[in-house]
């Protein structure tokens, strides 16, 4: 049997312009769903193949009530990280509060501080692994101390500010 007939068909079965004409529809469709919903294969690759890092580091979520506080340690820990409805390989290890204090001026320009009422800043300390490069990220949040972090598990979502951040720093180029 041969491979191609004389009418030009593969196997006799299928014309072979009409099968390179599918083929190039099918990589194209391929092409454009990677783009909109893929990552790229080095990332792929990377992700099986790089060692993660272990990263620790701390979120002060300011002036929130009480009852958030409460409510955050009543689910326990750790408590898993989220983003994009997707888990995070980065959990809440632990939670403590202190009173939220505010500065204000008196009439005479002395700097005064004083408590917010029920009002606290949550200090949560959150372990991470993370493939090593030049930025830290999580899931898709750049770590870097003093930066606007969104913490946010499956029950809880505040905006904090990186306050600390403990790792081996030769990973990263620094």
């Amino acid at each position: 049997m041969k491979i191609v007939n004389e009418k030009g068909k593969l196997f006799g079965k299928i014309n072979i312009v009409d099968l390179l004409a599918v083929l190039f529809i099918l990589v194209v469709v391929i092409a454009v769903a990677w783009r909109i919903f893929g990552t790229s294969v080095g990332d792929m690759v990377s992700n099986v193949t790089s060692p993660k890092v272990d990263v620790t580091y701390t979120i002060r979520v300011p002036n929130v009530r009480k009852v958030i506080y409460d409510e955050l340690v009543s689910f326990g820990f750790p408590q898993q990280l989220t983003a994009d409805g997707s888990l995070l390989d980065a959990n809440i290890v632990s939670a403590t509060y202190e009173p939220c204090m505010d500065l204000s001026t008196d009439a005479q320009g002395n700097t005064k501080t004083t408590m917010q009422g029920d009002r606290v800043d949550i200090v949560a300390v959150i372990e991470a692994k993370v493939k090593p490069g030049v930025v830290i990220t999580i899931g898709t949040q750049e770590i870097r101390i003093g930066k606007n972090h969104i913490l946010k598990t499956s029950f809880f979502e505040y905006i904090g500010i990186t306050e600390t951040l403990d790792t081996d720093k030769t990973k990263f180029g620094g």
